[in-house]
């Protein structure tokens, strides 16, 4: 059963993939992105209960993407 809806955000894979482990062991349902841009256009198109982002990144930073 999920429990809620999270992105991910983050340019580092190797983080995008630990960060995602955990939380779907939690029961969560996951959307990975490595750039603020693509997460921006998600949140658009559907609904997202959290949201767990790097601030430093190139481009969009995750001040910029909140």
């Amino acid at each position: 059963m999920e429990r809620g809806r999270v992105i991910v955000v983050d340019d580092e894979v190797d983080i995008l993939v630990m960060v995602r482990k955990v939380l779907v062991s939690e029961g969560l349902f996951v959307e990975t992105f490595t750039e603020g841009d693509d997460a921006l256009s998600r949140f658009a198109k559907q609904q997202t209960d959290a949201v767990v982002t790097d601030m430093r990144m190139p481009g969009m930073d995750g001040t910029e993407l909140m």
